[in-house]
């Protein structure tokens, strides 16, 4: 049952509880994906809303890293009368929505969608929270209902395992995830050294604007996001498919004063000359301190969760994209400092490595290093990218198919 809009009402769906199951799902966003308002109502982050976002093209780097600091208070633009959809980007998750609300799908099952967005600026462990408290909500809603299924997309991977783990878990049917970047991703690290780059797949030129196409920018507009940060390849990250050794490799000048492999990779990203490092710490103080933050803050909370996942676990993952899925370091001379050439590779001494065994962000063992059973994981031929991959029918299907297997558990 919908509104004439299409959107939900509260209770949508004819509950059944005599030849079925009462399972609601709750969809988590990936990182961005969430759509965020000021505490007055005035606009945020809305990747649905123009209006919003183009100013964040127009501000310079200092100013949009502070406006997009986590210590900036937002709320989510989400209510309960629509199952709480509009907390979540609908350009980008609409038609993933309304295709798992469609009851037939189900077999006699009712199945209602609700939606989790959540402040992707703070710690996975922070948004956990708010799943927690909204798995609570959701169960009081469905009558009849006492455990729910959560299907995820990219970093609602983290945030969903942090709520299982921290007690959810128990009112948890099962979890679906969606190319999740378990133990982070190389191109997290990379954009620290380049900035992002459209040429480098990340992202059509407006993104890339707003996230920073220079390191300078990079870091000055990210310096307060600790979600991200948490993306940033843990201790945990398997090697690099094209020669099976450390995805982060540097070469033997900086080996003098830089030990390789690096026993733990956040003391890595701390270096504070930024040759290996995430930045300059002489550069510029303040933003080296809070870059420490998020990395001090990424480093507990991988240390917490490290592989755990929530049994049973479905794993629906991407390959065949062109992944950066290793860095190669040589003696370089950073450029952090400077704020409007775009690096090269050569100039910037680094190497970016890529491989067709990822989905264009996620490098694939990322995606399926949990301890997951073959049986429970599906790589479907040709899913899109990263950010497209539940605009995709067939992937949508995978979902669907892993769902009704959950609901058939006793």
């Amino acid at each position: 049952m919908s509104n004439g809009d299409g959107t939900p009402v509260a209770r949508g769906g004819n509950t059944n509880t005599v030849n079925g199951k009462v399972v609601p799902i709750i969809f988590v966003p990936g990182v961005m994906g969430s759509r965020l308002s000021r505490p007055d109502g005035g606009g945020y982050w809305d990747p649905d809303n123009p209006s919003v976002m183009v100013p964040l093209l127009a501000a310079s780097a200092p100013i949009e890293g502070i406006a997009l600091h986590a210590d900036n208070g937002v709320i989510v633009m989400e209510n309960e009368a629509d199952r709480f959809w509009g907390g979540v980007a609908q350009g980008f998750y609409g038609h993933a929505l309304q295709t798992l609300q469609d009851p037939s799908h189900w077999g006699g099952n009712t199945c209602n969608v609700y939606a989790c967005g959540y402040d992707w600026r703070q710690s996975n462990a922070n948004s956990g929270q708010a799943l927690q408290q909204r798995i609570a909500r959701v169960l009081s809603l469905e009558e009849g209902a006492e455990k729910v299924i959560i299907v995820t997309h990219s970093m609602g991977g983290l945030v969903t395992r942090s709520a299982c783990k921290s007690g959810s878990g128990c009112l948890v049917l099962g979890v679906v995830h969606v190319v999740q970047p378990a133990v982070g991703a190389v191109v997290a690290y990379r954009r620290y050294k380049t900035g992002a780059q459209t040429g480098m797949g990340d992202g059509n030129p407006a993104l890339v604007r707003i996230l920073g196409n220079t390191a300078f920018m990079y870091q000055r507009i990210t310096h307060g996001l600790l979600g991200p940060a948490e993306l940033l390849p843990s201790n945990s990250h398997p090697p690099s498919p094209y020669n099976s050794t450390h995805w982060l490799t540097w070469d033997a000048d900086l080996q003098n004063s830089f030990p390789w492999p690096p026993t733990n990779i956040y003391d890595t990203y701390r270096e504070a000359s930024g040759r290996v490092g995430l930045f300059c710490a002489a550069e510029d103080s303040y933003i080296a301190g809070e870059i420490g933050k998020c990395i001090d803050g990424a480093e507990s909370f991988h240390a917490d969760m490290g592989t755990w996942f929530h049994d049973p676990t479905y794993v629906i993952a991407s390959t065949g994209h062109e992944t950066d899925v290793g860095v190669d370091l040589a003696n370089e001379t950073h450029m952090f400092g400077d704020d409007t050439a775009e690096v090269n590779e050569t100039l910037l001494g680094l190497t970016r490595r890529t491989y067709m065994a990822g989905d264009g962000t996620v490098p694939i063992g990322s995606q399926t290093v949990l301890g997951v059973p073959p049986s429970n994981q599906r790589v479907p031929p040709q899913a899109p990218e990263h950010a497209d991959v539940l605009g995709s029918d067939d992937v949508l299907n995978n979902v669907i198919d892993c769902v009704n297997q959950l609901l058939a558990l006793p």
